[in-house]
């Protein structure tokens, strides 16, 4: 990718950016998360289940249902999920 592509490519991302509203909030330290905020969620397949990274957190899950159950959650209750995690009552 040549120079004017580069500036091209980050001028648009800019721009879209700047046209789209903002519908999260980001967190940088120890505030109060939002009731109906969730966070940067990112699944990786495993042979044998997922990694998920929500948020700075990392944690393993065995198979699909489980993953679909436990997401579900965590989209319509998102700082009770989040409470259940820093409990231990999540898995």
């Amino acid at each position: 990718m040549s120079t004017a592509e580069t500036q091209v490519t980050i001028a648009d991302h800019a721009h879209r950016d700047a046209t789209r509203p903002i519908n999260r909030v980001e967190l940088t330290g120890n505030e109060a998360m939002l009731p109906n905020t969730i966070r940067d969620v990112q699944i990786t397949q495993l042979d044998h289940g997922y990694v998920v990274h929500v948020g700075c957190q990392r944690f393993a899950i065995e198979n699909a249902s489980i993953l679909i159950a436990k997401l579900t959650e965590y989209v319509y209750h998102p700082a009770a999920t989040e409470q259940k995690w820093k409990e231990g009552k999540l898995f």
